[in-house]
């Protein structure tokens, strides 16, 4: 319910990053290729791949061999080419009455939701056209500028002694926190679930760790990962950790970036059947 509620309420805002770009490393591919055609049938199970909107589709991967992707920054990514190979222009307006459902407006361009792999090497973002190929037509071109902020470098910031209850506070280095939803796990047989909340976006905030008192590290996992919501123009975002034992009070360790850089890379590419 909590990944529904995003979705609607999502809203792309800023992303403060280092002042100077870098030189980049980056890579891009194609990885899928998706063409679903207008639906002849009102039977929604019918439709290609479960979808319900017509059109073009084309997954980039994105790999980074240095550094860690912390962030896709759509708001400085275009897309400057989709067409076929006969020259149509994919991102045009199809032809044809507008669908009034909202249910079937998809973002096209660039997709709001890029995937960043668990170890930050790699990055895919999906890029959607309404308009289909032209019948008898081989190959895609695509082409754009994608923006990404890497890092490889973190700093360790300490809040000792952190009361292990609703409302406890972290206030430390710009970072400030609550702790949230504090108890039995929604999901996971782990005996401690802890939620830390923020008005402010967290990106810098690579890792977490707990601590008992004796410096012991208590085991953890992340639930989710980060979470983004924006409604009435107040941004909330939300950290959800499983831990292995039970505790009155915690060391919390709070792992942020600290070499954040720019890395801005042009492509251009023919995706065939075979990619």
């Amino acid at each position: 319910m909590r990944w529904m509620l995003c979705i609607l309420v999502l809203v792309v805002t800023g992303f403060s990053v280092a002042a100077e770009d870098k030189p980049s490393d980056l890579k891009v591919e194609a990885s899928g290729l998706r063409v679903i055609a207008p639906f002849s049938v009102n039977d929604e199970a019918l439709n290609a791949f479960g979808s319900r909107t017509p059109g073009t589709t084309a997954t980039l991967l994105i790999t980074s061999p240095s550094d860690r992707i912390v962030h896709f920054d759509h708001a400085s990514s275009t897309i400057t080419r989709f067409t076929d190979d006969k020259g149509n222009d994919l991102l045009a307006k199809p032809a044809g009455p507008a669908t009034p459902n909202p249910e079937k407006i998809v973002q096209q361009g660039l997709a709001l939701f890029p995937q960043i792999s668990k170890d930050g090497k790699a990055c895919a973002v999906e890029v959607n056209a309404p308009v289909l190929p032209a019948k008898g037509s081989t190959s895609i071109k695509l082409a754009g500028t994608l923006t990404l902020v890497c890092a490889s470098a973190t700093k360790e910031i300490v809040q000792k002694d952190v009361p292990v209850k609703n409302g406890s506070k972290i206030d430390a280095q710009k970072l400030a926190l609550t702790l949230v939803q504090v108890g039995k796990p929604l999901v996971g047989d782990e005996p401690l679930s802890i939620t830390l909340r923020s008005h402010e976006s967290l990106d810098d905030l690579a890792d977490v760790k707990f601590f008992k008192a004796d410096g012991t590290e208590i085991k953890s996992r992340s639930v989710g990962g980060l979470s983004k919501m924006a409604v009435l123009g107040e941004l909330t975002v939300e950290w959800c950790f499983n831990l292995a034992e039970m505790s009155d009070a915690v060391t919390i360790k709070l792992f942020v970036w600290s070499d954040r850089q720019v890395k801005k890379t042009n492509f251009e590419l023919t995706i065939g059947p075979g990619l």
